[in-house]
């Protein structure tokens, strides 16, 4: 098996949206009460993007889960801190 952790791209936010719609389906982690859609997620990863990073990985080129950063707050005196999350697919089991 070829594991790889990517930047991830906007290419990405398709897989990415459907490991993130299961959360939304099945938990109350992500404090979301609809699915959204791919290009939600596009405009989501676009915005953080340009400050933080986003990466996936992927294995044998099938993305199973993805992290981020984004900024913890708007205020100046919280501008050196980030919030991190992940998200791992419920299938990522390579096996």
């Amino acid at each position: 098996m070829n594991y790889s952790i990517e930047s991830a791209s906007i290419i990405d936010a398709a897989a990415i949206t459907e490991i993130y719609n299961h959360y939304i389906r099945e938990t109350v982690i992500t404090f979301e009460l609809t699915e959204i859609t791919s290009s939600e997620m596009e405009s989501r990863m676009e915005r953080t993007m340009k400050t933080y990073p986003w990466l996936v990985i992927k294995v044998d080129g099938k993305l199973l889960g993805y992290a981020y950063a984004t900024a913890w707050r708007e205020r100046k005196a919280y501008a050196a801190t980030a919030e991190t999350t992940s998200s791992k697919s419920r299938n990522s089991s390579p096996a």
